[in-house]
């Protein structure tokens, strides 16, 4: 990985640096200690959401006091400090909820996504071309959509069960205007159901 933007700017003023990923760490959530933050979190909102002095809110601010005093960074002490939350929530609380909103058991998907910034634009403020300038060309964006959604055809090839979402319509015109063999393999991958066309998401 280097440090220049698309118009080979150094971000640092510098000459060109050259940086290697040498580590990558990944971890698995203690789900149970999480819930504790969440309960956590919970308890000390309330006393500011609540009217002033509520006895509620009084109740939720010594119990998260008495959360912090109990939890010593063991396992115990988070099922420890889970049960005592139940004395504003309610005991099995968690269990109700889940019943009540039908989340007993689900399923979680990993599905492919790339978000592509179609231009940024520099504010005719910061520039001395008194206008705001493009930081790259519309060619840049149009090379860039059909290189990455050639390499996810070239994965669902590979592997089958994978499955690629992208947004924005105004990449689809773009690669049915300037790369239509592209084009008509994404389509294909839409019929088979291997590409997601619009999974909208704000950035369209």
């Amino acid at each position: 990985m280097n440090s220049s933007d698309h118009n080979g700017y150094k971000a640092d003023g510098q000459d060109d640096k050259y940086y290697t990923l040498e580590t990558v760490a990944v971890g698995a959530v203690n789900l149970e200690a999480r819930r504790l933050s969440w309960d956590f979190e919970l308890l000390a909102s309330l006393p500011e959401v609540l009217p002033q002095h509520s006895p509620l809110g009084n109740k939720a601010r010594a119990l998260a006091n008495k959360i912090m005093n109990t939890f010593d960074g063991t396992m115990d002490s988070v099922r420890e400090c889970r049960q005592l939350a139940e004395d504003v929530m309610g005991k099995g609380w968690q269990e109700d909820a889940n019943k009540q909103t039908g989340q007993e058991e689900g399923s979680l998907w990993a599905l492919g996504y790339c978000h592509i910034d179609t231009a940024w634009y520099v504010c005719s403020l910061y520039t001395n071309a008194g206008a705001n300038v493009r930081l790259w060309p519309w060619s840049a964006t149009q090379q860039k959509v059909a290189r990455t959604w050639s390499s996810q055809i070239e994965i669902s090839d590979r592997y089958p069960e994978f499955r690629f979402f992208a947004s924005a319509a105004q990449h689809y015109k773009w690669l049915e205007e300037f790369y239509p063999a592209v084009f008509d393999k994404v389509k294909q991958k839409i019929k088979d159901k291997k590409f997601g066309k619009f999974e909208c998401d704000g950035t369209s």
